[in-house]
């Protein structure tokens, strides 16, 4: 009667062994799959918080948080930017160990890592970026963004539209300055840059408002005078009112434009002291 017992038992006991086997990788899993939830939510927030640092950004992708401003073109940004990026590695590393992710949230981990360490390489060859190039500048691209992508749908778009407008000025001269310092220290792009740069610069405000010729196209490639009327009625924008900013706008890529012929002649010194040795 014992040996039965006890095979029946050994029996019972042999049945349940898979299943008491899984209970301690159950647990184990569940607290993975945790933590894997948690770095996601993470690395969202991280990303969050970089593209507030960036307004063209968030209108890129749909948003309309800061509607009426531009990036920060200074060295600042870079440097709030990195700053952003090394204390959030920190906290990373504070709240989250590899060892406790699974697989694909272990890869996202040490990519943010890669990352960072990438931007910290970077940093100190940021100043040699030119910020003018044949590829472009800001006197070009600001009014291309403009027009491809801050949508407006309300006057309090328009008014947005209007804002960047007059930003538009503290842009250039934040470029202007870069240009500057590097010039002083050497850091020029190649004489081929400057005409192209400075006859984009000119297109965008060539024709009224800006001067006495025909109606300059940027307008009507952007639906202003479609929101006058409903500019009125909101007492929001009107004709005078946004033709007044694009005209005032004329002379917001005064200081890029000034801010050329220095390098141009630093490089061509440059060139005749090459040609000279």
């Amino acid at each position: 009667m014992t040996v039965r017992i006890s095979l029946a038992l050994l029996l019972a006991l042999s049945a349940s062994a898979p299943i008491l086997a899984q209970a301690p990788t159950a647990a184990p899993a569940a607290a993975t799959a945790q933590e894997d939830k948690a770095l996601l939510a993470f690395l969202d927030q991280a990303f969050e918080q970089q593209l507030a640092l960036s307004p063209e950004s968030m209108t890129s992708l749909g948003l309309k948080t800061d509607y009426g401003k531009l990036d920060d073109y200074s060295e600042r940004a870079d440097a709030r930017s990195l700053a952003l990026q090394e204390q959030q590695l920190a906290q990373l590393h504070r709240r989250f160990s590899p060892e406790r992710l699974g697989p694909s949230a272990r890869l996202s981990y040490r990519l943010f890592e890669a990352q960072v360490a990438t931007s910290k390489q970077q940093a100190p060859f940021a100043k040699y970026a030119f910020p003018v190039s044949t590829n472009g500048s800001p006197a070009g691209n600001i009014p291309v963004f403009l027009i491809n992508e801050h949508r407006v749908d309300s006057v309090a778009d328009a008014q947005a539209y209007i804002a960047r407008l007059r930003d538009s000025e503290r842009v250039m001269n934040e470029v202007a300055t870069k240009m500057r310092d590097q010039a002083a220290q050497g850091i020029i792009p190649p004489k081929m840059v400057f005409a192209p740069a400075r006859a984009d610069a000119k297109k965008v405000i060539s024709g009224a408002p800006f001067d006495q010729g025909p109606d300059s196209t940027l307008p009507e490639l952007y639906p202003i005078r479609r929101l006058q009327e409903e500019g009125r009625r909101a007492q929001g924008i009107g004709r005078g009112e946004g033709e007044a900013d694009h005209g005032r706008t004329g002379g917001a890529d005064r200081p890029l434009r000034q801010g050329l012929p220095d390098p141009v002649r630093r490089a061509r010194c440059d060139r005749a002291q090459g040609q000279g040795q």
